[in-house]
């Protein structure tokens, strides 16, 4: 998949390939995580029309990711043969979307909203020239608007946060944060930066912050990465709750 706000991220207008540096891996385990949360409007997503339905996401790893049109047209390892497919999601008008989402929710049709439409929603074109800023601020106000399951909606948020990690600033971001505190307040994975101006902030804030995630379902790596707790801790307090689970 091509992401991004303009640019094919190439070191050289030679380069046909590029690998995957350390910033992207977000958009990585967004899509994996999002494709695995919300299956059933996959196809959909992705323009593909196929028979039958996604029903589960087979787990691989690709250590390159190409930039522009791939040199070959499929690849084949001893297990399965799959053809890359480029989707530039700057191409697509995210204005259109909304007004399209914007009929289903006033028609009463919530289920038929594709989530992975607001998830990716920033990184869409926009005929009226909004920014990918703006697409966020709008996509975290209609997370509550599609789910009334607060899970679903924390999922959608933190899901838009980390996506948008790459290309917003720290200051764009806390702004979001503050023009969407009523819609974020309750989001353990976000309350704690309401301290985000204290140094340090509160050590047990982010304990407690880390042990709701964690009931929620969320694994080690992504608790300790939104709380800045270390991942040692963060392991300990997981094998706490597995042990008072039993």
């Amino acid at each position: 998949m091509k992401t991004g706000n303009g640019g094919d991220n190439m070191h050289s207008d030679e380069q046909n390939q590029s690998r995957i540096v350390d910033k992207h891996t977000n958009q990585d385990k967004v899509w994996k995580e999002s494709l695995s949360l919300f299956t059933g409007g996959s196809l959909e997503f992705l323009h593909e029309e196929l028979s039958g339905e996604v029903t589960d996401i087979l787990s691989t790893e690709i250590t390159e990711t190409t930039t522009k049109k791939p040199s070959v047209t499929s690849y084949a390892s001893p297990c399965l043969t799959f053809t890359p497919k480029i989707i530039n999601l700057k191409e697509r008008d995210a204005d259109k979307v909304l007004a399209e989402i914007d009929r289903k929710l006033n028609a009463g049709e919530h289920g038929k909203v594709n989530i992975l439409e607001i998830i990716y929603l920033p990184l869409y074109g926009s005929e009226s020239g909004k920014t990918t800023l703006e697409l966020l601020d709008t996509a975290i106000k209609l997370t509550p608007k599609v789910s009334a399951d607060k899970h679903t909606q924390h999922k959608l948020q933190d899901l838009l946060i980390l996506l948008t990690s790459t290309f917003i600033s720290d200051e764009e971001r806390n702004k979001i944060w503050e023009a969407n505190m009523r819609i974020l307040e309750d989001n353990p994975a976000v309350k704690w930066l309401e301290d985000r101006g204290r140094t340090g902030g509160r050590n047990q804030e982010k304990i407690e912050i880390a042990i709701n995630m964690l009931r929620d379902g969320d694994d080690a790596p992504k608790v300790s990465r939104i709380t800045g707790l270390d991942i040692v801790k963060v392991a300990e307090l997981q094998t706490e709750l597995q042990a008072h689970a039993v």
